[in-house]
């Protein structure tokens, strides 16, 4: 029934949440007079909202803005768009060095599944592997750690990017779909024809290129702040904005905040 399958979808999701109450409604479980599932679930609802919640928080602005990197650092623009794996392992080195946090698996964003620290050696399988999630990653940190925000124009850019993906694997799926349908017998009438038409790769190639000429922009806009940053004698990192720190899961903030104790030690603040 519905009760039955809201707990199975709850379970499966959290793993913590508190049992849910049973309806208090003399006319059984299908009242929704007094009781509604979706009430009895705060933490499903809530479990990633801690991401809108830092966006007050990043309230710097970038030196230079993401349509502006090509003109202002062609040479980065270049190098991380058309070596996107290396690009992101070099980058992601930097960060940690600058922060002095170790590595953990895309940042962190991933929950549970790569929360916790390990060898920097894996940060090789994951540029060559995920690289979209890589420099995902990276752009979490910087904008994190030194609190920098998105204009409406990178944001744009980012969810047409985004979007055009989505269309991509929406219509490859439509033809995985049909297909199948077809290998086991049943009349898919004029949906094959249909699906042989839908120009599936010349998307793939469009959201390519896209995805490039995005990462290589912010690669060179994240550059220039590092290199600010780094160029500065009498600037040393000592951690994310408060309300990040605040706002963040607690393996995160610990994460952090191991940082921050790193790059607070003499040693080594003195190159920056």
């Amino acid at each position: 029934n519905l009760l039955s399958f809201v707990r199975l979808f709850r379970d499966g999701y959290t793993g913590a949440c508190p049992p849910l109450p049973q309806p208090s409604c003399s006319r059984g479980p299908r009242c929704s007079a007094r009781w509604s599932p979706h009430a009895a679930m705060p933490a499903v609802q809530n479990r990633y909202d801690w991401r809108q919640h830092v966006l007050p928080h990043l309230n710097r602005e970038w030196r230079v803005e993401l349509f502006q990197a090509p003109v202002e650092a062609p040479a980065s623009c270049l190098f991380g768009g058309l070596c996107v794996p290396c690009s992101a392992y070099e980058q992601r080195k930097r960060l940690l060095h600058v922060t002095g946090e170790p590595y953990v698996p895309c940042a962190g964003l991933f929950g549970r599944c790569f929360s916790e620290p390990c060898d920097e050696n894996f940060l090789c399988a994951e540029v060559a592997c995920c690289p979209q999630m890589a420099a995902s990653a990276n752009r979490f940190m910087m904008q994190t750690r030194f609190g920098l925000r998105n204009t409406q124009c990178d944001d744009a850019l980012m969810q047409a990017t985004a979007c055009i993906w989505c269309c991509v694997n929406l219509m490859q799926c439509f033809r995985c779909l049909v297909r199948t349908a077809k290998d086991f017998g049943q009349d898919v009438g004029g949906l094959d024809e249909c699906a042989g038409e839908l120009p599936v790769e010349e998307m793939r190639l469009v959201a390519d290129c896209l995805f490039v000429c995005i990462h290589g922009c912010m690669y060179a806009q994240q550059k220039v702040e590092l290199d600010d940053f780094e160029g500065d004698e009498h600037r040393a990192y000592s951690g994310p904005p408060r309300g990040v720190l605040e706002s963040v899961p607690p393996k995160m903030k610990v994460m952090m905040e191991n940082g921050r104790i790193v790059r607070r030690a003499p040693e080594q603040n003195r190159m920056f």
